[in-house]
């Protein structure tokens, strides 16, 4: 039998939990004629107390925020006004409605800051401005709650002077936390759910665990929570990030979930959003947590809810800041025998070495000198610190040291904290002492390589392990093996060798949706080769067909319906910070909505700012991430599409096997992949008349729809730096550049780069990309160009940095890479004022630099022969006058482009999708 508490203090907490907070109090309401507000000041140290709040004229107190017991209002409160003089009063003659006080701590902001919503929501024909006085920074989400509660950005007022009003009507709060909750408490959370509802229709698993993340974190570490996540996955529980997800979806996956477990604190106070019944297992990260204000929120929200003490702090900690150590007490221990019948396994001692680490870090911050000066053993600290320091290796489990499953488990754990050196020292220490590489082992440092940026040791390695267990009946691991190697290569620029070995993984794979993925992986890395021919792609897409019959999807019957609007889905991963992210606005924004609708179906499982911006277009939104593709073709089955088109073709998390069960009327794809799906189930591919001659083509299943101007539009989501001269005015020489992604440079491509190097005397080649960021990537690209005959004192390599647009200004031309051509750094490097010079292709994907610059008028700088290529790039660097002109010209040809011109494009694309449906 489950106890409700486990807990040193458990009769603390059966006081707390015994009683009933609930009140059938009727709320006041008072309209306070020239009602002044005063922002929260005069903080008393003694009690975390602040005079502020709402007053009359005279400066008589009315309210403010009651957060503790009387006579004060507590840590953060306010409960008494102060004075000021007329001329530090602001007067406004308007009527207000005060919202609150609003505390910069998430938790305290959802348990007590809503507490007056209930009038707005129970008034919604009042439009008043709604305002608000503040105690530090406000944070982010804020605006969206209200966003959630329909109440519009610009009635928010957040007042930092005092300020006097005609008349502020005044609500009483519905709640105080140490005291009692109505009804009306839970009015707003009601609201939010359903809001969210209406938002969100993604997946939502029955299980999760709540990790913390900065905003429940506040001024608390918590040592080892990974020690929990791990025993309640190993339960079916699934770890949430909720601050990584918009908020309805955050609303949506309490709201949705049967069991939870958090640490106490912010995140236990998300039980508002439970439906009753819910299971919550509370988890206390300090021995002395009894929260009266936790009970409330129990009992309001109906949850059935457990109490677990897991404290393991031998040193000083407060659930309020500093370091706390979790662990299985011998109350985790009791709880978890009640609850499943079996032991709690043990912790590494790798969690006092981090607790003991992160302890003495703390308390010797400077802002915590006066907490040492009082213990009297800074010393101490200080020599504890240092060895701590000094000695920061793993401390391995000896009880089974010889044993590798254990060492490996180990390692792994350490793998997923992060704890990269510790991981390698617990397999290498392995294989040093027995003498023996195990090819998990391998494997495990391979992706410990990967994450440390080592990607040509990473090669190395992955290739000594493919070597000595290439007869391995453990056909998954070398699947595994082969496919990192594969992505590795890719990112090096060595594509061939990469297709070879995703097809390698693809053929071990008994998993045949894995099996899909790793072909999706040889296509793609197939489109940079250069001299491929359509014989070989068709090959490829001829592989990938099989195994999708090996799928057994079920196709949909062709339908009958018809619309009044057509109905158009949009298929992608990439509705976020995304390159493609750029292309894909005028899709949902500039749509006619008269004759069509959209859909999107999201299939990217974290949203960030861009995803944001995107859903407040007017469209339906589906999130599909984690769906399975069948639940996928079902979603977009019964929104009865009309139009499907795949934006990511075999791009990362495609979707393409959607595409076979044919749950919509006509599918097609484009925009954010460049070559052909592969699939006779993909009935059209987005083109243009520049990248596509012709309505065939040798390396395309579908048929080209060919756009009369650009198959794309151009409409950058971040803000664009200023444009800046030429370099060559300062530095007496001409830079040539490419900021593509190295996948892209192939040998071939840098045959012609070394040759416009020495047809151009003392010019030189700026190359930027992730993988020059690291020692061993500058160091594997210089040796190769050293090795093709690259004057390396006039090569400048640069890693990826966050100011990458405004390096543009380091550079005087462009060089494109073909066949797989640039994109969106094409139309970057245009708009920052750079010429391209590029090189037409033989099919669509190679001919995107082409089609650019023939939509923006500059079709001449698209070489039709690699000779043509060398020598565009020569004649443009001697003509500096030109390359000024471009400077301050090519940012408003592009604006004044059919590349820029929104309503052209999807008047254009909105005609190929009527010419599809009804021709």
């Amino acid at each position: 039998m489950v106890n409700r508490v486990y807990a040193r203090n458990e009769s603390s907490w059966e006081k707390l939990y015994a009683k009933s907070y609930k009140s059938h109090k009727n709320l006041w309401v008072k309209e306070i004629a020239k009602g002044v507000l005063l922002p929260p000041a005069h903080w008393q140290e003694n009690t975390g107390e602040f005079s502020g709040g709402v007053c009359d004229e005279k400066f008589q107190f009315i309210t403010g925020l009651q957060r503790c017991k009387p006579p004060g209002a507590g840590w953060y409160g306010t409960g008494r006004s102060y004075e000021v003089s007329p001329s530090e009063l602001t007067y406004a003659d308007e009527e207000v409605i005060f919202g609150g006080i609003l505390i910069n701590h998430f938790g305290h902001f959802m348990l007590e800051c809503m507490g007056r919503m209930w009038y707005v929501l129970e008034n919604r024909s009042l439009s008043q401005p709604l305002v608000f006085l503040t105690v530090g920074d406000i944070c982010p989400w804020y605006f969206a709650f209200w966003n959630l509660l329909s109440i519009p950005r610009d009635r928010i007022r957040l007042i930092e002077k005092p300020t006097q009003f005609r008349k502020v009507i005044v609500p009483e709060e519905a709640v105080h936390s140490w005291y009692y909750y109505t009804d009306k408490y839970l009015v707003p959370y009601a609201y939010l759910r359903q809001s969210a509802a209406k938002l969100y229709s993604g997946d939502t698993p029955k299980k999760i665990f709540l990790i913390r993340g900065k905003l429940a974190q506040t001024a608390t570490e918590c040592i080892n929570e990974d020690y929990f996540v791990h025993f309640f996955q190993d339960k079916g529980y699934v770890p949430v990030a909720l601050e990584e997800m918009p908020l309805a979806q955050q609303i949506c996956m309490v709201a949705h979930a049967d069991k939870i477990v958090a640490i106490m604190g912010s995140l236990t106070h998300w039980a508002l959003f439970c439906k009753p019944g819910t299971e919550f297992i509370m988890l206390t990260r300090t021995g002395t947590d009894t929260l009266l204000s936790q009970c409330l929120v129990n009992e309001a929200a109906a949850v059935d809810w457990v109490i677990v003490d897991v404290s393991m702090s031998f040193l000083h900690a407060d659930r309020s800041y500093g370091v706390c150590l979790l662990g299985p007490t011998v109350y985790w221990q009791n709880y978890v025998a009640d609850k499943y019948g079996e032991a709690a396994p043990p912790m590494t001692g790798q969690a006092y070495h981090d607790y003991l680490l992160a302890w003495s870090d703390y308390y010797l911050l400077p802002m915590n000198a006066s907490f040492g000066n009082s213990q009297n053993f800074t010393s101490v600290l200080h020599a504890m610190n240092r060895e701590l320091h000094l000695n920061d290796v793993a401390i391995r489990p000896q009880k089974h040291k010889d044993n590798f499953w254990t060492i490996y488990e180990y390692a792994l754990a350490l793998y997923r904290q992060n704890k990269l050196l510790s991981a390698w020292d617990e397999i290498n220490n392995y294989e040093q002492q027995h003498n023996k590489r195990p090819l998990l082992g391998m494997l495990l440092k391979a992706y410990i390589l990967r994450t440390q940026k080592r990607y040509v040791s990473e090669v190395k390695l992955l290739n000594e392990l493919l070597e000595k267990y290439s007869g391995s009946r453990d056909v998954e691991r070398l699947a595994d093996a082969h496919s990192l190697l594969g992505e590795v290569l890719r990112m090096l620029g060595e594509n061939r060798s990469a297709v070879e070995h995703f097809l390698q993984s693809a053929e071990l794979e008994t998993d045949s949706s894995k099996k899909a993925v790793e072909l999706s992986n040889a296509i793609f890395s197939a489109n940079a080769c250069e001299k491929n021919t359509p014989q070989k792609m068709e090959n490829l897409y001829k592989r990938y067909r099989q195994n999708l019959q090996v799928l057994a999807k079920t196709k949909y019957p062709q339908p009958a319906w018809h619309h009044d609007k057509i109905r158009v889905g949009y298929l992608s991963a990439d509705w976020r910070k995304h390159p493609v992210s750029d292309l894909i606005s005028p899709l949902l924004f500039a749509y006619n909505e008269q004759d069509f609708t959209v859909t999107v179906y999201q299939l990217n499982g974290c949203s960030d700012s861009v995803t944001a911006k995107l859903r407040t277009s007017n469209v339906f939104w589906r999130d599909m991430a984690g769906k399975t593709h069948t639940d996928i073709a079902a979603q977009i089955r019964a929104d009865e599409i009309d139009i499907l088109m795949d934006l990511g073709g075999h791009t990362a998390e495609n979707a393409l096997p959607v595409l076979a069960y044919k749950p919509a009327k006509i599918q097609i794809a484009g925009i954010g992949y460049f070559n052909s799906t592969g699939m006779e189930e993909c009935a059209g591919f987005l083109s243009d008349v520049y990248c596509s001659p012709k309505e065939d083509s040798a390396y395309f299943t579908e048929r080209m729809l060919r756009m009369p101007h650009s198959h794309f539009c151009y409409q950058p989501m971040m803000k664009m730096p200023e444009i800046t001269s030429p370099p060559c005015q300062q530095n007496g020489y001409i830079t040539f550049g490419s900021f593509n992604n190295f996948s892209k440079v192939n040998d071939e491509v840098l045959a012609l780069w070394r040759q416009i190097l020495e047809a151009v005397p003392n010019a030189h080649l700026l190359l930027k990309h992730g993988i020059l960021g690291t020692a061993e990537g500058v160091d594997y690209t210089r040796q190769r160009l050293k090795k093709m005959g690259f004057p390396l004192a006039r090569i400048e390599l640069r890693g990826y940095s966050a100011d990458y647009l405004v390096q543009y200004g380091d550079m005087d031309i462009a060089l494109d890479t073909f066949p797989y051509t640039g994109g969106i750094t094409t139309c970057e490097a245009l708009y920052m004022g750079i010429p391209v010079v590029s090189k037409k292709g033989d099919r669509h994907g190679a001919n995107f630099g082409y089609s650019i610059l023939a939509n923006i008028g500059l079709e001449e700088l698209a070489a039709g022969t690699e000779h043509e290529y060398v020598n565009l790039a020569v004649s443009l660097s001697r003509d500096t006058q030109l390359l000024q002109i471009l400077r301050k010209t090519l940012r408003e040809q592009m604006r004044k482009s059919p590349l820029m011109d929104v309503k052209r494009y999807m008047q254009d694309l909105e005609q190929i999708y009527r010419q599809l449906l009804y021709a």
